[in-house]
């Protein structure tokens, strides 16, 4: 339960300060760095839509903090998927899942664990 004086994310969404955070380390591993080509989806429910309409985006990397708060995402946080052009990461939130899953290299997934700002574990398979 967060405190009255602070509001939390949006259900299925990183606070604001850890998906900036991750998009740093993304860009980090990136070859292009913060430029790098990306897309993100929206689900309809994190838009409060429930209609078969779909959110993808296509840009860089720098571009998905301002999309945070944009009016035209209903400030609906972070997106839902993330991933880079090239498939060399990926990004999966949801409103029903415990944490973000994060799929990547083993540079990535070690950036992300030796992080003091974010809080992450290994799920082992």
């Amino acid at each position: 339960m967060w405190p009255v004086n602070i509001v939390g994310p949006n259900e299925g969404s990183l606070d604001r300060d850890q998906f900036v955070r991750l998009i740093d380390h993304l860009a980090e591993e990136s070859p292009d760095g913060n430029a790098t080509t990306c897309f993100s989806y929206y689900a309809p429910f994190a838009l409060g839509e429930y209609g078969d309409d779909r959110a993808v985006y296509r840009g860089g990397l720098w571009e998905l903090a301002a999309f945070y708060e944009s009016d035209e995402l209903a400030g609906s946080g972070s997106p839902s998927n993330l991933w880079a052009s090239d498939r060399s990461w990926f990004v999966y939130t949801d409103w029903d899942l415990w944490a973000t899953k994060v799929s990547g290299s083993q540079s990535l997934i070690t950036r992300l664990l030796h992080d003091d700002l974010l809080e992450a574990v290994t799920l082992d398979f």
